[in-house]
């Protein structure tokens, strides 16, 4: 959670914690040390107040279910909470109700328990709650990455399966949710080169180099496509705007049968090879 989240949250069930109490010393030690990031002591000092106290005040129950949470007791952080929640509930306290939710929300947040948070922070956007607000921003973002990760690793496990066609869709639901991924459009560019679209292929990968110059086998990969397209002109410009010295490409060569088999007929990588045969 970023510093502006953990200012919003931490000002509201500390307002929370005061509604009723606000002479109380026991209270007002308790939201120092929280402020204090000394959540241990604080539940100390909440669990010792009066029986009637933190079961008639939701805020403190709320405050019990923060400080367990900021210690990763995740299972009191969802007692206490869901206790604060409910009671606020029956007292009729929206503020309370919604900082609650709020806090459940962020719980099922850092348990990776989406949908449940996003149903927590529904309540709080009925109200204009900034931090429901920000959160549902977050959750948004996040399903959109994991929807990403799962479809690029989808494609690659389909390009390991020789399914080049079934790789190339599932690289195109990724670029959907991130167009400009080097990643996904290099390895989208090489589908297509073994899928034999090789125009399609060149659009892809340039479109990736264009976007980060340095990633190596995006440029490996044009050789390779303008070698199958016998285009030396395309060739040899691929490895002049690469900014890899020659003997990168030599190398490349040597060890990388695919690239031995789609370039043996190119004249310019011939002149290559020969040239660093000769210097050696």
């Amino acid at each position: 959670m970023n510093i502006k989240c953990t200012k919003i949250v931490s000002a509201l069930f500390f307002y929370l914690i005061s509604v009723g109490a606000s002479s109380d010393d026991t209270v007002q030690h308790v939201k120092t040390l929280l402020k204090e990031e000394q959540y241990e002591e604080a539940i100390s000092q909440l669990e010792q107040l009066p029986t009637e106290d933190p079961l008639s005040n939701p805020g403190v129950l709320n405050a019990v279910g923060w400080a367990y949470l900021k210690l990763n007791n995740f299972a009191k952080a969802e007692e206490n909470l869901q206790a604060s929640y409910k009671l606020a509930k029956e007292l009729g306290d929206k503020d309370a109700v919604i900082i609650s939710s709020n806090n459940l929300g962020i719980l099922s947040y850092l348990k990776n328990d989406l949908d449940q948070a996003e149903t927590y922070f529904m309540i709080g956007k009925e109200k204009n709650s900034q931090t429901a607000l920000t959160y549902l921003g977050l959750i948004e973002n996040k399903k959109k990455e994991m929807h990403f990760q799962e479809a690029l690793l989808t494609g690659i496990e389909s390009r390991r399966k020789q399914d080049f066609n079934g790789a190339i869709e599932h690289y195109e639901k990724a670029l959907i949710i991130q167009p400009n991924d080097v990643a996904a459009l290099e390895f989208k560019g090489y589908a297509f080169l073994r899928n034999g679209q090789y125009e399609r292929s060149v659009e892809t990968l340039e479109k990736a180099k264009s976007l980060d110059p340095t990633r190596k086998l995006v440029h490996l990969n044009l050789v390779k496509v303008y070698c199958l397209m016998q285009s030396d002109q395309g060739v040899q410009r691929s490895i002049q705007e690469s900014l890899l010295e020659e003997k990168q490409f030599i190398e490349w060569y040597t060890v990388d049968v695919e690239f031995r088999r789609m370039c043996s007929e190119s004249q310019y990588i011939g002149k290559l090879v020969k040239k660093y045969a000769h210097n050696h």
